[in-house]
């Protein structure tokens, strides 16, 4: 426990302080415009966070480094974190699951490709893109504006390797893998394009009418040519239909819009960066030990302003302790009008970092979810096969029941099945599940097919005792076997007399509440199916003087009594072929058929 003596010799000064366990292992830094009155206020407030709470419980010393000025601690704090890597601090790494456009910059003659892979630090890379296809059209844009190469050859300056192709003679290329132009030449273009993906269009026209200017004046007419038609699409290339265009004041026309969502101890954070007036692209960021880490958005804003080359402005969802300096301000949403234009990016951010989020859960929720399971269940190997089931009746008749069929965390639909239960008539949920559980795996024994990783029983103790019977019946004893009682979410296994009860955002309790409720759905489904057959069938069967094959006919074109309801006596008279029948249908329906 750290001595509160020490708590109180803290200076009154700016800068970090440096949080160890009885270790001596350092586990969070932080910066403080007052390092004595942010340690104290750890251990004199009662903490809303269990995050907040779960680090104090683990601090025994902490150390400082007093610094002249706040932006002083800001850079220090994110220096020592980089280099100690502290368990409760966040780690500002990219998220790698979208698709980034890269320049292969070291190269003589680079080209410009799509990627998931941004570890080569020569290379220049520019995303996430939240679609392949927004990435594709990119890359066919530069190749529109710009005549850099296609191909992947590997290109040196002063060797050939191959013959030029079609894109050399429609102008496309300038064919440096037949030495038709120079690497510095080509270098220009690289370059242009560089300005072109970082948003710099001003700068970017500005040099090329330069260039034009000059290749006129020494009357290279042809080569100015071609800068004026690049320019000419450049200007096209920017409209609001080619980027999105942001109606704000002059003074935020640079500015990054953050905003973050968290869930199931991951965050995910989304950085939208305008640049003149133009949303020019957008960072994303996981934090995968959220759950674990204080002050989360706080701490990203430290660290990104501290890493990131800033517009003037950033525009944050939270209000923070971020500094603000004479180079960059900070805009929380609360100043902002709910119908800005500003207010519509902070929006969009939540939705992308959603979007990051649930990529990463669906990921999470398989990897770590089936692994879950097998710890808490006891079960001898990962369960990637489980078969749910689940009963359906309507007091006591037309008893079904379903079974579903997920494989790797995923439903498997081709191999889900129905059963009319036939072994007793009332309601009896327990025979049910019993008469279900048999007729399946006896079908799995005859077929010499394998048995599922693990069964799960909608259901208390009582369902999970009925299939239990059944699997000790077929000499299926060891089969895994749980039930999930949906009013609390108890596990029931065979193995313990008490039930299990997750956090509700366990993984390992989302795939078994997704085969609870697939099983739910899909006995249901088939329930309502029957029930509808049997109406039909009930009120057909008793109009008088209408036999089998009449039926038959109406039921093949309409479907359901509702529409034989809605049709006009001609059209039923062409659909059963008889004038007589038609009309003692269409009066017997119109009588007795319910609203």
């Amino acid at each position: 426990m750290i001595n509160k003596k020490k708590l109180n010799i803290l200076p009154d000064k700016s800068g970090v302080y440096i949080m160890k366990d009885n270790t001596g292992k350092i586990i969070y830094i932080g910066k403080a415009k007052n390092i004595k009155k942010r340690v104290l206020s750890y251990f004199t407030k009662n903490h809303d966070s269990a995050k907040t709470t779960a680090l104090v419980e683990t601090i025994d010393d902490i150390e400082y480094i007093a610094t002249v000025t706040e932006s002083e601690a800001l850079l220090l704090e994110a220096n020592l974190i980089k280099k100690y890597t502290p368990k409760f601090n966040i780690q500002l790494k990219d998220s790698k699951k979208y698709p980034f456009l890269c320049v292969s910059v070291n190269e003589d003659f680079p080209r410009v490709f799509k990627t998931r892979n941004t570890e080569k630090k020569e290379m220049r890379y520019f995303g996430p893109y939240t679609s392949v296809g927004t990435i594709t059209h990119t890359i066919k844009l530069l190749h529109r504006l710009f005549p850099i190469r296609y191909c992947n050859k590997k290109l040196s300056e002063g060797k050939k390797n191959g013959k030029v192709c079609f894109y050399y003679h429609i102008n496309r290329c300038k064919g440096p893998c037949e030495l038709k132009i120079n690497a510095e030449d080509y270098r220009r273009f690289i370059d242009n394009s560089l300005l072109f993906l970082e948003g710099e269009h001003k700068e970017l026209i500005s040099k090329l009418k330069n260039e034009m200017n000059n290749l006129s004046k020494n009357l290279e007419f042809e080569k100015a040519a071609v800068i004026r038609d690049q320019l000419f699409a450049i200007n096209e290339a920017a409209k609001p239909q080619g980027i999105h265009r942001i109606h704000i004041n002059n003074e935020m026309s640079n500015i990054d819009v953050i905003n973050f969502c968290e869930e199931s101890g991951i965050a995910a954070f989304s950085v939208l960066q305008v640049r003149n007036g133009k949303l020019q692209g957008q960072k994303l960021f996981l934090e995968k030990q959220a759950d674990i880490k204080p002050h989360l958005f706080s701490q990203f804003i430290k660290l990104y302003t501290a890493e990131q080359k800033l517009p003037r402005t950033l525009l944050v969802s939270q209000n923070n302790d971020l500094i603000e300096t004479d180079s960059v301000k900070i805009i929380t949403a609360k100043s902002i009008h709910t119908d800005s234009a500003m207010k519509n990016l902070l929006d969009n951010a939540y939705t992308n970092a959603r979007l990051a989020l649930n990529e990463e859960l669906s990921i999470r929720l398989y990897s770590d979810g089936l692994t879950q399971l097998q710890t808490l269940l006891k079960l001898p190997a990962l369960p990637y096969s489980i078969e749910g089931f689940d009963i359906a009746n309507l007091q006591g008749s037309e008893n079904v029941a379903g079974m579903v069929s997920f494989k790797e965390g995923k439903p498997d639909k081709k191999n889900y099945r129905h059963f009319i239960i036939k072994s007793f008539a009332g309601q009896n949920d327990f025979a049910s599940i019993q008469e279900a559980v048999t007729r399946r795996y006896q079908r799995l024994i005859n077929e010499n097919l394998p048995m599922p990783d693990l069964i799960l029983i909608d259901g208390g103790k009582g369902q999970l005792s009925s299939a239990k019977s059944a699997l000790d019946a077929l000499g299926k004893s060891a089969q895994p076997l749980i039930s999930l009682a949906k009013k609390e979410e108890l596990i029931f296994t065979t193995f313990s007399k008490e039930p299990l009860k997750l956090n509700k955002n366990n993984f390992a309790l989302r795939i078994l509440q997704s085969v609870r409720d697939e099983s739910h759905r899909y006995v249901n489904a088939f329930h309502r199916k029957r029930r509808g057959k049997i109406t039909k069938k009930s009120i057909l069967d008793s109009i008088p003087g209408i036999g089998t094959e009449t039926r038959k006919k109406l039921l093949k074109h309409y479907g359901s009594l509702q529409r034989i309801k809605g049709a006009g006596l001609s059209e039923i008279e062409r659909v059963v072929g008889n004038k007589n029948k038609a009309k003692i249908v269409f009066d017997f329906i119109s009588r007795k058929s319910p609203g």
